[in-house]
């Protein structure tokens, strides 16, 4: 008596359940991975954002208050948010028409202004400043002018808030 052995074909019932489970948790893992990368790339991208707009903001106020030949001090606000800073300076360093330069917050973005005419915003309208204070120290023989501003950006929970501080002195009082 020989039986003969039918060739198998296909799966067992036992075989596909683990190959469904590999595949449910290989899937699952791809998810969290693009994911966890698409939420990186966001808080990377918004941190950049605070970035160079605080590099901007910083660098125009230090630069102007360099140039500055005095602080307005009755018509600044100091050591409280939102702070306003007031100096006379000119117009460029190649123009030196006489102007007198206000620092302060509208709509959550620096701006400046020249005399009467109109504002220029600082800050792009993705970043929003909560807080700008401005501190004057001044010396029988200088002007220090200390800026600190703290900038946000994102929404939900890619949401950030950075301190910024910087200082300058007025070249021309020294």
């Amino acid at each position: 008596m020989h039986r003969s052995i039918a060739k198998r074909h296909g799966f067992t019932l036992i075989e596909m359940l683990v190959y469904v489970s590999m595949l449910v948790l290989l899937t699952v893992g791809v998810i969290r991975l693009v994911l966890t990368l698409s939420f990186n790339f966001a808080e990377i991208r918004v941190e950049r954002r605070l970035m160079a707009s605080s590099d901007l903001a910083l660098e125009t106020l230090v630069r102007e208050i360099r140039l500055a030949s005095s602080v307005v001090t009755s018509s600044s606000v100091f050591g409280t948010s939102p702070g306003k800073l007031v100096i006379s300076t000119f117009r460029s360093p190649t123009d030196l028409t006489p102007v007198v330069r206000t620092f302060t917050i509208n709509a959550s973005r620096l701006t400046s202004q020249d005399d009467s005419g109109p504002q220029e915003f600082l800050t792009p309208p993705e970043v929003q400043i909560t807080n700008l204070t401005f501190w004057h120290l001044a010396t029988t023989t200088s002007r220090l002018v200390t800026v600190k501003i703290i900038l946000e950006a994102g929404q939900g929970r890619v949401l950030e808030s950075k301190t910024f501080y910087d200082s300058a002195v007025l070249r021309q009082n020294y």
